[in-house]
């Protein structure tokens, strides 16, 4: 027996080796692939650019052939001067707006057929106090179809626009001064938001009848609803702009345990932003106060095929638990932007002697080059995003390309407002989809 053991665990041995040679291989081959892909579109595009100028010159207008313009806004303007000063081969202006291009028109015919099916009144169903509802659930999976596949084609040309800027993040991160050195901060990494007994065990979505809802839950559901009905300003960084908020919003009847969550991040989202602008300005740093997570992507993210979904918990080999929404942990969020290594590292070490720590994310040494920290805070857990400044200025050109990889295209259920803003109520107001295009319709992605 002993000697069968030893040949069996020779045997093994030799298979592991050989699947971690074949598995090398491939990656070196796939890598391969991808460089010879984009070599090949940087030919076609130059081919393409060659075509146009030739076709000018012979209908004898001398004039310059004239693109679509792209990334035009100021946020982008230290985008563009890293891209000039960086110098990266095959990743030039040209090379970003050629990437771009059909992006920025395939997000217009996508708007385009969204309309179609949301101005539908056949996909609306009247309601008392809304008028006119668009339901994602009466629109049939032929009517979908469309736009899920521009969709998916939009998907397969994001990739060659964040290659490139993945390209100009690694060349952006070289110059910054200093190296990484550890970062301490200690705590339970797998702590969740607090569930009320109320919801404890249900499903994220489940609805429980108002008078079952603990005492502190419906105040809660009451402060929001308050503060969605007087539209908060901007400089609140609410993200409002959805109609799932109505379901907060209409209190006195059942809630469920996600729009408690988000009511609870709601009511203290200008504290949050005032406090940690108090803590982190003494360092002169940048900071970027980003818009709470939207109900849409908190949505996503916790259904059956999501990264807080069952099967993929389990996979990650994480315990799993409903409500799955108190896995999420970046409701509330704020950027800071760090010229060194060194000013990083003060960050950080700021913010965790100010508020416990839960869990680091530390990704200096790989893409994308950052540090997530989560902390707690009045009962919350919310996540301080450390950046390096150059680097994440190149990468606000790829952030609409990223964005749209990260759509589920199952169906129109998150798509739709997970790209667009518009109205889901009152639809009688859009005569036509023409009209729902001019007026309402508007895309979330920018170019």
């Amino acid at each position: 027996h002993g000697a069968n053991t030893e040949r069996i665990l020779k045997a093994v041995q030799k298979v592991n080796t050989d699947v971690v040679t074949v598995v090398s291989s491939l990656k070196e081959d796939v890598d391969a692939l991808r460089r010879e892909v984009h070599e090949m579109r940087t030919m076609l595009r130059h081919d393409e650019q060659v075509v146009q100028e030739a076709e000018t010159e012979q209908a004898g207008h001398g004039e310059q052939v004239v693109q679509e313009p792209i990334f035009t806004a100021k946020k982008y303007a230290p985008a563009w001067a890293l891209v000039e000063k960086l110098q990266v081969p095959g990743c030039g202006a040209p090379d970003v707006q050629a990437a771009a291009l059909p992006l920025k028109v395939g997000v217009e015919e996508l708007r385009q057929l969204v309309a179609l099916v949301i101005y539908d009144p056949a996909n609306q169903t009247p309601d008392d106090t809304n008028g006119q509802w668009f339901r994602v659930s009466k629109v049939s999976a032929a009517t979908q179809k469309p736009a899920l596949e521009r969709m998916r084609l939009l998907q397969a040309d994001a990739h060659a626009l964040i290659d490139i800027v993945e390209r100009l993040g690694q060349a952006a991160y070289k110059t910054v001064p200093g190296a990484p050195r550890p970062l301490s901060a200690t705590g339970d990494g797998a702590a969740t938001q607090a569930v009320p007994s109320c919801f404890e065990g249900l499903g994220t979505n489940k609805d429980v009848p108002w008078d079952a809802l603990d005492v502190d839950v419906r105040r809660v559901l009451g402060e929001a609803a308050e503060i969605i009905k007087a539209k908060p300003n901007p400089t609140d960084y609410v993200n409002l702009g959805t109609g799932s908020w109505l379901a907060i919003e209409m209190t006195g009847v059942q809630s469920c345990y996600l729009y408690y969550l988000f009511a609870q991040h709601l009511i203290l989202s200008a504290k949050f932003h005032e406090e940690f602008e108090t803590l982190f300005s003494p360092l002169g740093l940048g900071i970027i106060h980003a818009p709470m997570k939207s109900i849409e992507r908190a949505s996503v993210k916790t259904d059956a095929h999501g990264d807080y979904g069952q099967a993929q918990m389990m996979k990650d080999r994480r315990e799993f638990s409903e409500p799955n929404a108190k896995f999420i942990r970046d409701i509330l969020r704020l950027t800071l932007l760090c010229p060194s290594h060194a000013s990083l590292e003060a960050a950080h070490a700021r913010l965790v002697l100010a508020h416990p720590p839960v869990a680091t994310k530390d990704r200096r040494t790989e893409p994308p080059r950052d540090v997530l920290q989560t902390v707690w805070w009045r009962g919350l857990i919310v996540e301080i995003q450390l950046h390096f400044a150059d680097v994440i200025a190149v990468k606000t050109l790829s952030h609409a390309a990223y964005n749209v990889t990260r759509v589920p295209t199952e169906d129109l259920s998150t798509l739709h407002q997970s790209v667009f803003n518009h109205k889901v109520i009152h639809m009688e107001r859009f005569a036509t989809v023409e009209d729902g295009l001019a007026r309402d319709i508007v895309s979330k992605l920018h170019f």
